[in-house]
């Protein structure tokens, strides 16, 4: 005669959770590798290496290419670290475009927090905006690809609140 525990007891809860340890175990061992640790990787589904950038592909790096040529303010590359301002000659330069309603560009490269170079292209317009290009494409942690925006001057940005001061 077959005596089963009664739901709830003491002996039905352990079967349980024996059975369960037993499922789990069966699970884990069907993850393990035939190698030894090391992944088998099937020679029909190679992987794939990551996608290169396509800058054609860009519209915005296109844009760029194609942009109109404003007077040359100079580049600034930074180093790691807080950001010390920009340097009295390209400053000058762009404060002078927007005062007297012209257009002028500057680039400045700065590091990201891994150290990866991102080139950001301020172009004063002779409208009073500035038009912001940024190229993230040597970015290994971000997007990997350019972006642009138009910005009014306002103070918000440690760049554009310097070129947007009155000298």
């Amino acid at each position: 005669m077959l005596v089963l525990p009664s739901p709830g007891s003491y002996r039905s809860t352990m079967g349980r959770r024996v059975a369960a340890t037993g499922v789990l175990i069966m699970l884990l061992a069907g993850c393990s590798t035939a190698s030894g640790g090391a992944p088998s990787t099937s020679s029909a589904n190679p992987p794939t290496p990551l996608q290169a950038y396509d800058r054609a592909a860009d519209p915005v790096a296109r844009q760029f290419d194609q942009r109109e040529r404003y007077a040359d303010c100079g580049s600034v590359v930074f180093e790691q670290g807080p950001y010390p301002g920009l340097p009295d000659g390209p400053l000058s330069c762009m404060r002078r475009a927007r005062a007297a309603k012209a257009t002028a560009e500057l680039r400045v490269t700065r590091p990201t927090t891994e150290g990866d170079p991102i080139v950001t292209y301020f172009r004063v317009l002779g409208d009073g905006q500035v038009e912001v290009y940024a190229d993230n494409t040597a970015d290994s942690h971000g997007p990997a690809d350019w972006t642009r925006e138009m910005r009014l001057c306002v103070p918000d940005h440690e760049v554009l609140g310097q070129i947007c001061r009155a000298s």
